[in-house]
């Protein structure tokens, strides 16, 4: 047996507000009956709304991206903003002991720092 909901939960169901229901039943887009005062639809009417929106929606999303735009504009084209700007300068090499950092002497070995930690490079 089919469930039924009323308006309220409808609305709840396609996550839309109550005026909106109200609107697309009264416009015949979603199948529902009003009995009495009070609007009935079928969860399973829902459901085929909901695909077909669907449907339609991501058919549309898909035709306007393989679309080239009207305005001459390759959509895959990249700005000159876009693109990486070249390093102003190179970075670092920290396969070396630096001794400009003052952690190691002459011989390459690590000095102890104020923290109080010493290690041996090999």
């Amino acid at each position: 047996m089919a469930s039924t909901l009323d308006l309220i939960q409808a609305a709840e169901f396609l996550r839309v507000s109550r005026e909106t229901m109200l609107e697309l039943a009264d416009a015949g887009e979603l199948f529902g009956a009003k009995i009495g005062r009070a609007w009935v639809f079928l969860e399973s009417d829902l459901v085929d709304y909901l695909v077909a929106q669907s449907r339609q929606q991501t058919t549309a999303r898909r035709d306007r991206r393989l679309t080239p735009a009207t305005s001459g504009r390759d959509p895959t084209a990249v700005t000159a903003s876009a693109k990486a700007a070249p390093r102003r300068r190179p970075l670092p090499d920290f396969t070396q002991p630096s001794t400009k950092a003052g952690l190691t002497d002459t011989t390459g070995k690590m000095r102890a720092t104020k923290i109080g930690i010493a290690a041996q490079h090999p």
